[in-house]
């Protein structure tokens, strides 16, 4: 090993570790995505905070190597970007690979090698590490000719090239990836699928769809194949361009089709995503004919600006041979005049003279937010150029936030010799101190919630104040692709404390608080009014709708900056929310998710996705749902039964039928036992109602208005024939055997063997098919109400049998009690329950010819896992933090904010202004006022209900009718007894919700309903915010005043 190189050597990967450690990554990218990433290197050169950003989210990722080549030293402004070092490397002058080293291998993974390139202690050249690269990163170098030759070198080698830079609020990416490159994948969108209804053949033939989705999602130029088309079958495999879109449930593909048979009324249509060549200019010629990406429809001309200042800096560093001084004229001035030759006449000389301008003041300053941004965009472009995995930059993307510090005055940015140099340089001394004094509260500490951790620590934010976060998870080996403050030894620790612990490590000095509770209604004794009263600003790093509305309501309710924001795979979002300046979180809402209806999941499956919920629905009902039930009967037989005589008819049958069941003719006590139950399921399950199913609709059934019934989206069942030669019947039957197992606390084999099975089911013989009583309804098979009535009273009459009124009505069973319920766990491998519903599904899915899916497809479906990717949450969380800066600042303007979306898989990067909040006429007479509006009532003390109601009547003439706290109805002018009008508001409050209030909570907000005694029209209000105790003096002093001068003027 050469002395220079550090190296943290690949270990040999366990396949099914590997799989879940990077499930979610994997469902992103995709398997063969990810067997190349397994064989790619990365070199990334220069370990500034931007570097060290880039190699975080390669590591994990999964790069097969990620090298880090570097030559300096740390110096102080490193500290505010960069992760990996902390304060004593600086005072004791290490190079930034040694300081970063003890870091970076404790996040680098068993099957990741880490090369750490240690130039500053050696004389070890770029051209040296680069050698047997894929791709070579440069975070730090200017536009110059130096880049431009080490473009041309690594062309030569076919290596393919990006180069970035973060400085200041300003930030660039150039990507080259050599003359010819092949994307396979241009987006994260998954290939359209739909179901054929009608084929009209023609000189071009013409697609219609089913109706039941929004839309096919095919344009013209896509390419499309077909499966399983009925008639038509030459179609079957074939491939086929889209010539023209109709409307959005048909389109025409090139193809005479007037000699074809007639189409048969089944089939599925399929995009084809085709590979896509591009053409990348090296770095010199691209220079000269750039091409931009928009990022801010409002910053139309910014990119070019910003090329120009870019390319400005390169001159002036090769003239002065530093960067210009932070806020300094003389420099600026020196900037200014080198950009004077990239004047012209179209662009607007305010905009571009500010923009130069505020370039030059800030451009030595380094800031966690810009670095965390491009440290994603830079990886994810990285990625795609080892994988051809969507669609790369081409081939320059330019940023700036130069809005955070465009009306801040910046007094002192001059270095102060401490690890918020950096970003001091950029917003100045005074800034940083009220960064410092900040009362955050993050909720969540997930994969956002690491970053956002990581990027406040680096900020300083809560050194002096406070930050609180909570996080009521527990670490798992699926988090720590992306949740990057956790490592392998943190399994099983709550997420919030382990965090705490990795992100104090990076800066002592954060004044941090650890929590493990859930935000919501039921913590309202916690995180109470004095709590939300406390806070500067709230961040959301939720994974949920329900958590983010209720935080979002408080933040409404205490007038509360909120930064949030998601991820799903590679596109993600920032909102900003200023009080009485931008629409709240929950003015708006995302378009519903198309639903599947449940006779389609029961009876009429046309895709894998419905086999695998119809899987998964099983699961739960065989090892959960009917194992809870023998339980609860087992236990207290008579109270249970007298609950379930609430229950409706046909729920009692299905109940009381799986009792008897496992009681009698299913009840296991040994492993075979559990095996012959298997059986039986397979049987009931893949044939016999499949027979029941074509008993009452045979395959030439046809609808009332005398069309085929099975067409379209409906697919005639086969069924299923029990081989246990037959790879999917033998996994059904083993896995179902194993868990019946687990449920009875039964013993089974630890190894399978298919003789076992064999030998237990050597005299099996399958009951005969017989047709049930049951009926189509619709489309779903039901038993009449009689029939259910006279089938209940028989099965509580057998259940009743098993009861002994002598003994407490208890009930003697052979069972180990209680027996175990499964709740589905996708991510434990070895508890067989992803693998029962990828059984269960694929044998479905044979019954419809439906093509059958993998398990790790299955288990995406079935655990309802979101796709997600360390990159993406990297680049969301830079965002939020911009944001942040503005927040603090009280910027008074609309245009200053800016919510965004990316999606890094085209990539798109769009900022935009923020919708101001909706208006609504309240008041009498009318005002528009919006959702932020609020009517503060505090007499400097707690007033009774009646002085509540004259308030309304003196002060808007209203009659106040009704009072709601929370959901709970604390006055009604209609029902309300007299007495409550004599009783302190507070009081009546807790009273009639009968909730006792925190003596922490000093506010109260009040929903009022009231009436305008004129028109008798009921008229809107605000919310009130009711102060009733823990007064200051200066309230009380201002109301002792108001008094006085109310009495004078009387």
């Amino acid at each position: 090993m050469k002395r220079n190189i550090i190296v943290k050597e690949k270990m040999k990967e366990n396949d099914a570790h590997l799989e879940i450690f990077m499930d979610r990554t994997m469902r992103t990218l995709g398997k063969n995505t990810m067997g190349k990433l397994r064989e790619s290197r990365i070199l990334v050169v220069g370990a500034s905070g931007l570097g060290i950003e880039i190699c975080k989210n390669l590591i994990l990722t999964g790069v097969r190597t990620v090298g880090l080549y570097d030559d300096q030293q740390c110096q102080w402004h490193d500290l505010s970007t960069n992760f990996a070092i902390n304060e004593e490397a600086v005072k004791q002058q290490k190079s930034r690979i040694e300081a970063s080293k003890d870091t970076l291998n404790d996040l680098t993974p068993s099957f990741v090698q880490l090369l750490l390139f240690d130039a500053y202690h050696s004389k070890m050249t770029i051209e040296e590490a680069w050698s047997s690269m894929d791709v070579v990163i440069f975070t730090e170098h200017v536009f110059s000719s130096q880049l431009i030759s080490y473009n041309n070198q690594l062309r030569k080698e076919h290596i393919k090239f990006i180069s970035c830079e973060a400085r200041g609020l300003c930030g660039r990416i150039f990507v080259d990836f050599l003359d010819s490159f092949v994307i396979m994948d241009q987006n994260a969108e998954k290939p359209s699928q739909n179901v054929i209804i009608g084929i009209e053949k023609g000189n071009e033939t013409t697609i219609f769809v089913n109706d039941k989705r929004r839309n096919h999602g095919l344009e013209e130029g896509d390419f499309v194949t077909f499966e399983g088309v009925s008639g038509m079958t030459m179609l079957n495999k074939q491939e086929y361009s889209v010539t023209r879109v109709i409307n959005t449930h048909s389109f025409m593909i090139k193809l005479n089709s007037n000699n074809f048979p007639n189409f048969g009324g089944h089939g599925m249509v399929v995009q084809v995503k085709k590979p896509h060549k591009v053409h990348f200019k090296p770095l010199e010629e691209a220079m000269k004919n750039p091409e931009y990406m928009i990022y801010d429809y409002s910053k139309l001309n910014h990119s070019k600006l910003l090329h120009h200042a870019f390319t400005t800096l390169g001159q002036y560093i090769k003239k002065y041979q530093r960067l210009p001084r932070p806020h300094h004229d003389e420099d600026t001035n020196s900037f200014l005049a080198l950009c004077d030759h990239h004047m012209s006449d179209d662009d607007d000389d305010d905009d571009k003279n500010q923009l130069y301008t505020l370039f030059a003041k800030t451009c030595a300053g380094s800031i966690n937010p810009m670095t965390t941004f491009l440290g994603g965009l830079v990886a994810q472009e990285a990625l795609k150029g080892v994988s051809g995995k969507y669609t790369p930059l081409h081939q320059f993307f330019y940023f700036d936030a130069l809005e955070c510090v465009s009306q801040l005055n910046v007094e002192d940015a001059s270095p102060q010799s401490c690890r918020y140099d950096g970003q001091i340089a950029v917003f100045g001394k005074k800034f940083q101190e009220r960064l410092q004094q900040l009362s955050v509260f993050l909720v969540g500490v997930g994969a956002l919630g690491c970053e956002y951790l990581k990027n406040l620590a680096l900020m300083g934010v809560s050194t002096k104040g406070k930050l609180t976060c909570t996080d009521l998870d527990s670490i798992e080996l699926s988090n720590l692709s992306r949740q990057f403050l956790f490592r392998e030894r943190h399994i099983g620790r709550m997420k919030s404390t382990c965090a705490a612990e990795m992100v104090l490590a990076m800066n002592p000095s954060l004044n941090l608080e650890a929590l493990q509770d859930k935000v919501s209604s039921e913590t309202e004794h916690l995180f109470h009014s004095a709590f939300w009263e406390s806070l500067d600003v709230v961040i959301n790093a939720l994974d949920n709708e329900e958590a983010r509305r209720y935080t979002d309501l408080q933040c409404v309710h205490y007038w509360l900056p909120l930064i949030e924001a998601g991820t799903l795979g590679a596109k993600g979002n920032v909102q900003v929310v200023v009080p009485n300046l931008t629409e709240n979180y929950g003015a708006s809402q995302d378009p519903p998710e198309e639903e599947t209806h449940m006779c389609t999941i029961k009876n009429f499956p046309y895709e894998i996705q419905h086999t695998i919920v119809w899987a998964k629905s099983l699961f739960d009902q065989l090892f959960h749902g009917d194992i809870q039930h023998l339980n609860d009967f087992l236990s207290q037989p008579v109270s249970f039964l007298n609950r379930m005589r609430e229950k409706d008819l046909g729920t009692q049958v299905s109940v009381y039928e799986s009792l008897l069941s496992n009681l009698t003719s299913s009840r296991c006590t040994s492993f075979s036992d559990c095996v012959l139950w298997a059986r039986d399921r397979f049987q009931h399950l893949f044939y016999n109602l499949i027979h029941e199913l074509l008993t009452n609709f045979p395959l030439d059934a046809t609808t009332t208005q005398g069309g085929a019934f099975w067409i379209g989206d409906k697919r005639p069942p086969v069924v299923l024939h029990f081989d246990l030669n037959n790879t999917l019947h033998y996994d059904f039957l083993r896995f179902a055997s194993k868990l019946r197992a687990s449920n009875f606390r039964i013993p089974f084999p630890s190894r399978d063997s298919l003789s076992t099975y064999q030998s237990i089911l050597v005299s099996y013989q399958p009951s005969p098919f017989v047709p049930s009583k049951q009926s189509m309804d619709g489309d779903d098979l039901k038993m009449a109400d009689d029939d259910h009535e006279s089938r209940v009273s028989s099965l509580l009459s057998s259940l009743s049998s098993f009861i002994d009124s002598s003994s407490n009505h208890s009930i003697n069973h052979p069972f180990t009690f209680p027996l175990l319920c499964f709740d589905f766990e996708k991510d434990h491998d070895d508890n067989f329950h992803v693998d029962f519903v990828t059984s269960a599904s694929n044998c479905r899915a044979f019954n419809y010819s439906i093509p059958p899916a993998s398990r790790l497809f299955t288990k995406g479906i079935a655990g309802q896992i979101v796709p997600a990717m360390i990159t993406t949450t990297s680049s969301v969380t830079g965002l939020g933090m911009f944001e942040l800066f503005k927040v603090v600042q009280q910027l008074p303007s609309l245009s200053s904010f800016k919510n965004s979306f990316l999606n890094l898989s085209l990539p798109l990067v769009l900022s935009s202004e923020p919708a101001p909040p909706s208006v609504s006429s309240m008041f009498s007479p009318p005002k528009m006022v919006s959702i932020w509006e609020r009517i503060p009532i505090c007499a400097g003390r707690d007033i009774y209900l009646r002085d509540f109601i004259k308030y309304f009547d003196l002060k808007f003439h209203l009659v106040l009718e009704m009072i709601i706290w929370k959901s709970f109805v604390i006055y009604n002018v209609h029902s309300s007894p007299s007495k409550f009008l004599k009783q302190p508001l507070s009081s009546l409050v807790s009273s009639q919700s009968n909730c006792s209030i925190p003596s922490s909570t000093s506010f109260l907000y009040l929903d009022i309903a009231c009436c305008d005694p004129q028109t008798n029209e009921d008229v809107d209000m605000p919310t009130v915010r009711y102060q009733f105790r823990n007064f200051d003096e200066s309230q009380l002093s201002r109301l002792k005043q108001r008094k006085k001068k109310k009495k004078s003027n009387h």
